[in-house]
């Protein structure tokens, strides 16, 4: 995922944030993947989020960890769509995009509600 892109992500979301909010977006973690019989690290980027208030069933202070992988998958997923496709090429993504990625990210998790005033 390009820089613009992830920075805009975090962005959105603290801007237009409602129960949930960006914890850390400058920390990685180490996946561990079995390829041909021999574990393979992968380091890469994860977008935690966290909850400022109680929330359906997750508690306030309930982190979520997303990896790059799960967002980079679900802006593939998303293609078909020229307009979604051309805003995310000139990294300038709409909230709705955001809520979008996100979810499908999560595994339909979370649903950002984003507020835009």
């Amino acid at each position: 995922m390009k820089s613009e892109n992830w920075n805009e992500i975090q962005n959105l979301i603290r801007k237009y944030r409602t129960w949930i909010d960006v914890l850390d977006t400058d920390k990685g973690e180490d996946f561990y993947f079995v390829v041909s019989g021999t574990i393979r690290i992968c380091h890469q980027r994860v977008l935690r989020l966290v909850t400022k208030w109680p929330f359906k069933k997750y508690p306030r202070g309930h982190v979520f960890t997303i990896p790059e992988y799960e967002l980079d998958k679900a802006i593939r997923h998303e293609r078909h769509n020229k307009h979604f496709t051309t805003r995310m090429l000139n990294c300038k993504p709409t909230p709705q995009d955001i809520e979008l990625i996100i979810h499908k990210a999560s595994l339909g998790h979370i649903k950002l509600n984003l507020e835009v005033y």
